[in-house]
């Protein structure tokens, strides 16, 4: 079988992340503020650090876990904009933005400005920047699509952010681990994050990363094992937007997973996959009556998605696993409104996305899998 469906989720998970899950379940937990099992490693602590150091983020408290990506955009949208006013966003973020978002307008009065991409799916950051007004609670921008791999720029962005004192944030759910992502250097003030994706950890853990200044309403309230005697939440951080008892096999695979990255480099994984993707990019364009979409793949994450005249994704995507053992993704992948602009809004694309185990061999067979399936559809004529 060959994996490429590691924007969905990554896979095979690294030995290490598997490790410390098992250690995590088989060892009693350190609950630093809570009474309980005596010693044990503060794997809470050790991930917040290993993910401060990953993101350039200002302070590791700042660092806030959660139950992945999803929740953690619901936490900051909802603290930022739930008494309504004006948020900035795009065409290429995926439900777990515009849900939310659409959510907000309908129920708080909170006024949107989607800001459109290209017909293959990137983002302009001066049509960003023309889209704030004083009035602008947050500015909320996609870093790389799920569904092209378009990497957006964020440092012009931030930068107009902060002049204006907009709070800038940013869903880095699909670069996290693959691409560089500098809250410092890009003036970020929230950047939310997925465990499972590219970092390499379980599913069901993820979280966002504060600037020191950011202050908002919690979603959620309860345990929290320290100050136990206020009928408040506690106002400091991580507390503030943590409560109750905590994913301790997860955070501690997460926290594995983001020290392999480090060790690694993200430069060094982005490399790679740049190459894998140039090897796909070239091999599918080269074949009669297959359609790309997200332009040539320099810059561009590892994703790829397409279409073969005359199928259907959701048939090429069947004969890909069940004919050839490819595992892949067809439909709307959670992001209608950058479908629209592709014009694939009706059906949706057959996406290609690569990890970092993923081989050459590995490409060059997807490549041929799609040729081969290419010339079927042409002899029928």
């Amino acid at each position: 079988m060959i994996y490429a469906n590691h924007a969905a989720t990554s896979w095979p998970k690294p030995p290490e992340v598997l490790e410390a899950v098992d250690r995590a379940l088989r060892e009693p937990p350190c609950e630093v503020e809570r009474s309980g099992a005596a010693g044990g490693r503060d794997v809470r602590t050790a991930c917040r650090e290993a993910l401060a150091t990953l993101f350039n983020a200002p302070d590791p408290a700042g660092v806030i876990l959660t139950g992945g990506s999803t929740h953690a955009l619901n936490l900051l949208l909802d603290g930022l904009l739930r008494d309504g006013g004006h948020a900035v966003t795009t065409t290429v973020e995926h439900n777990s933005v515009l849900r939310p978002l659409f959510r907000l307008r309908k129920e708080s009065g909170a006024q949107l400005t989607l800001v459109a991409c290209d017909g293959q799916g990137r983002l302009d950051p001066d049509d960003i920047v023309s889209a704030m007004t004083p009035a602008t609670k947050a500015v909320v921008v996609n870093h790389s699509s799920n569904v092209t791999g378009a990497v957006a720029d964020l440092a012009p962005v931030g930068a107009a952010c902060r002049e204006r004192g907009i709070p800038f944030v940013v869903d880095a759910s699909q670069s996290a681990g693959c691409q560089p992502v500098d809250m410092e250097k890009c003036l970020v003030d929230a950047l939310a994050f997925a465990g499972h994706k590219g970092l390499g950890g379980p599913a069901g853990v993820g979280g966002a990363v504060l600037s020191p200044n950011l202050r908002f309403r919690p979603i959620m309230v309860g345990g929290t094992g320290i100050r136990s005697d206020l009928l408040e939440q506690p106002a400091t951080l991580p507390l503030l937007y943590e409560a109750g008892t905590p994913n301790f096999p997860g955070i501690a695979g997460l926290e594995a997973g983001v020290r392999r990255c480090l060790r690694t480099g993200v430069a060094a994984i982005g490399a790679r996959l740049q190459d894998l993707m140039d090897r796909l990019w070239s091999g599918l364009e080269a074949i009669d009556g297959a359609r790309l979409f997200g332009g040539p793949p320099k810059g561009r994450a590892a994703v790829q998605s397409f279409l073969l005249e005359g199928m259907d994704p959701a048939d090429t995507g069947y004969v890909l696993q069940e004919s050839y053992g490819i595992v892949c993704r067809a439909g709307l992948h959670c992001a209608p409104l950058v479908h629209k602009a592709l014009g694939t809004e009706e059906k949706g694309t057959v996406r290609l996305s690569l990890g970092f185990s993923n081989t050459e061999e590995e490409v060059d067979r997807m490549v041929e899998a799609a040729r081969e399936m290419a010339a079927a559809l042409k002899s029928r004529g």
